[in-house]
């Protein structure tokens, strides 16, 4: 049985973040002249703390459980940036917008300053759970199989800097089983193995078009996957 325990605290600064913004495309007698290009700038400051605790225990020599709970408490003590429009509306950003007098590359672009101090970072959820179970079975010269299942527990997180609940993910759960057979030399194995067992729709990132402000575009994690996998020791 094994206990782990960890507490931090971190005063986190210089934080890279990526997203569409104004750069200096041209200079005129009427002023710089701004285009949008996707940028990836330092947010000021932000505030990390929580806690992580971990169990194992492997009650017999065949079997292993592990257990991982994670609380994470996270914000942005300043994260400020510009946000480009191509057609002229505001961003939608649940965040403080305001008009800048900057010149866009077009006559109906426009430049908006954005402050979202105070706001979670993004990707970072409150509440983790990891949980995994493992059992050989000793099949002597003949090699063993080992059969496993774990699952995975998050509470809703932000997916970018706009922080709206469009582009955000919910909590979930998410599981994977696999069965593995290994020769008792150790130097081949095969495994049959099914991922996301409950076929959860799962967001991992969201982007607001520069165009159409409101509107968001999202990409997703691997539907439920099975398969094999072959794997060779030298």
């Amino acid at each position: 049985l094994q206990l782990n325990v960890e507490a931090f605290y971190w005063d986190y600064k210089d934080q890279q973040i990526s997203h569409l913004a104004p750069v200096q495309v041209a200079t005129t007698p009427g002023g710089p002249i701004f285009g949008p290009v996707f940028k990836t700038e330092n947010a000021g400051s932000a505030t990390i703390y929580g806690v992580e605790t971990e169990l194992l225990w492997q009650p017999s020599p065949a079997d292993l459980l592990s257990i991982n709970l994670q609380y994470l408490h996270t914000k942005y003590d300043d994260l400020r940036y510009q946000a480009y429009s191509v057609t002229g509306p505001a961003p939608v950003i649940g965040c403080a917008v305001s008009p800048t007098t900057l010149l866009g590359a077009s006559p109906a672009a426009r430049v908006y300053d954005v402050n979202c101090s105070g706001q979670p970072l993004v990707n970072a959820p409150k509440w983790v759970v990891n949980a995994g179970y493992d059992h050989t079975f000793d099949l002597g010269d003949k090699g063993k199989l080992v059969a496993g299942i774990d699952t995975r527990i998050e509470s809703s997180r932000f997916l970018s800097i706009d922080f709206l609940d469009v582009s955000s993910q919910g909590s979930y759960m998410m599981s994977n089983a696999r069965l593995t057979y290994e020769t008792a030399s150790g130097k081949m194995s095969i495994t049959a193995f099914v991922n996301n067992l409950e076929n959860e729709l799962v967001f991992s990132n969201s982007l607001q078009s520069p165009a159409k402000a409101g509107v968001f575009y999202s990409q997703i994690r691997p539907p439920r996957t099975y398969g094999v996998r072959f794997g060779f020791n030298f």
